[in-house]
């Protein structure tokens, strides 16, 4: 299995693979992991690694002029603790800066140990109840009163 990260292909994003690997990612309903699948990822940035049509992990962004969004990551349980997730992040970040994420309980250690900057976020409707984190990576451009903006654009 390759772990050179690259970008992944209609054959990726059409994998069991995938299908799996959005599934640990955004934990919803089926239905809308297909709706994601079908209509999200075509439009983003995916990158990953694993064989062609055998994605082991993927990072889906979004890239705006201000910063990347980052909207979903996930290695499969075979590929994880070997860097993979932080070696993604690392590629995203090539793309531009802020990287700015938002997630769950679960991950909020992973974003800190790269050097994210975690704060509480809203909460999210797709997760009724659940404690949410805004995570960036790198300065946030300052908007006209001088502060640091908090409202990402895009998703």
């Amino acid at each position: 299995m390759s772990e050179e990260v690259r970008r992944l292909t209609a054959d990726d994003l059409a994998s069991n693979e995938m299908h799996a690997l959005m599934r640990a990612a955004a934990g919803l309903p089926e239905a809308e992991i297909r709706r994601i699948l079908a209509e999200e990822l075509p439009g983003m940035v995916v990158l990953g690694t694993g064989g062609e049509g055998h994605p082991s992990s993927m990072a889906a962004c979004v890239v705006h002029l201000d910063r990347v969004l980052l909207e979903y990551l996930a290695v499969s349980a075979a590929s994880r603790w070997r860097g993979i997730g932080g070696r993604l992040v690392r590629q995203v970040a090539r793309l531009g800066t802020p990287v700015v994420a938002e997630t769950a309980d679960d991950a909020v250690g992973f974003y800190r140990k790269l050097g994210f900057l975690v704060t509480p976020a809203p909460e999210d409707p797709r997760w009724p109840g659940a404690a949410r984190y805004r995570c960036v990576l790198g300065r946030e451009p300052a908007d006209d009163a001088g502060k640091l903006s908090g409202t990402p654009t895009g998703h």
